[in-house]
C-alpha cells in the first residue's frame, strides 16, 4: 500500500498549502467543551463522569511507558497538548484532530515520553515534523477517520517496546485508558467497560478523560504485549475511540515500517 498511489493517508509534504485549507474546511471542525445547544454532536474536550476514577500510574513501567505526552505548536501563536503512544519504535500513533487541524498539519509536535520524570531521557522531548493523517479526514474531517501518525526522527526514540493492536473487539470487555491531561503532570489511568463495539468505526465507553487525553490508546493490558483496541476521540454522552479495524491495521502496519 503506497500513500501516494492508494490515498487511503497522506503525509504533511503530499498536500499543497492550497489542497490544505481548501475553501469552507475550517467550518468542518468543532471543539467546545459543551455540546452544542442544538444538539449537535460536536468534538468536546473533555468527559468525566463523576466522580473522576482516574489514577496516577508509573510511567517507567511497560505500558505506561509507551504512551507519550505531545505538545502541539500549531503555528507561530497557538499550541495545544495531547497524548499519543508508540506501535513501533520511530511510530507514534495519535488523534488526528491533534496534528490536522483546519488550516492542515501543524507545523511540529513535542513528543516526551515520561513526561512527569525528570530523570527519564529525554524529558524534553523529541522534536518531530513528519506527520501523515488518514485522507478522509484531511478532505472531510470524518470522525470516523480521526486517527494519525507521528514519525520521530531515526535512533531519537528510547523506547524499546510498544502496543500491539488488534481488529477484534467486543462489548463487555474491560479496557483501560493512560493519557495526559492538559497542565497536568502526571499520566492517568482508568478502567472500564466497552459499550458497544457494533459500531464498525467506533468504541462507546464511560471511562473518564479530561482535555488532552485525545490520542490516547483504549487498551487490553497484558504484561508481555498489551493490545490497543481505539483511539479516544472524544466525548459526547459516551466517551468514544476509532477503533481499530482491518483497514485501519493496514494502514498502521505501513506507518510501523517507516
Amino acid at each position: 500500500m503506497d500513500k501516494n498511489d492508494d490515498r487511503l493517508f497522506v503525509g504533511k509534504d503530499d498536500l499543497s498549502f492550497e489542497q490544505q485549507v481548501a475553501p469552507g474546511r475550517s467550518s468542518r471542525w468543532k471543539c467546545k467543551i459543551e455540546p452544542d445547544l442544538a444538539g449537535q454532536q460536536e468534538y468536546s474536550c473533555k468527559g468525566i463522569f463523576l466522580p473522576d476514577e482516574r489514577i496516577p500510574v508509573d510511567e517507567t513501567e511497560y505500558p505506561y511507558n509507551c504512551i507519550v505526552r505531545l505538545k502541539v505548536r500549531i503555528d507561530n501563536n497557538e499550541t495545544l497538548e495531547g497524548t499519543g503512544f508508540f506501535i513501533s519504535e520511530r511510530c507514534v500513533i495519535t488523534a488526528a484532530h491533534n496534528i490536522y487541524r483546519e488550516n492542515g498539519f501543524v507545523e511540529e509536535v513535542i513528543v516526551i515520553p515520561c513526561a512527569s520524570k525528570p530523570d527519564s531521557a529525554p524529558h524534553s522531548g523529541i522534536v518531530s515534523k513528519e506527520m501523515y493523517c488518514l485522507t478522509e479526514w484531511a478532505e472531510s474531517f470524518d470522525k470516523k477517520c480521526d486517527c494519525g501518525t507521528i514519525i520521530l526522527p531515526y535512533n531519537s526514540s528510547p523506547n524499546a517496546k510498544s502496543f500491539a493492536y488488534d481488529r477484534n473487539s467486543g462489548s463487555k470487555q474491560e479496557v483501560e485508558i493512560s493519557g495526559y491531561e492538559q497542565y497536568r503532570d502526571e499520566q492517568l489511568m482508568a478502567k472500564g467497560i466497552i459499550h458497544n463495539s457494533d459500531d464498525p468505526h467506533h468504541l462507546y465507553y464511560k471511562i473518564d478523560t479530561e482535555s488532552g487525553q485525545s490520542g490516547s490508546p483504549v487498551f487490553i493490558k497484558n504484561d508481555d504485549k498489551s493490545m490497543v483496541l481505539g483511539v479516544h476521540q472524544h466525548f459526547y454522552e459516551f466517551n468514544q475511540a476509532v477503533k481499530v479495524n482491518e483497514t485501519l491495521c493496514k494502514i498502521w502496519d505501513e506507518w510501523a515500517k517507516m
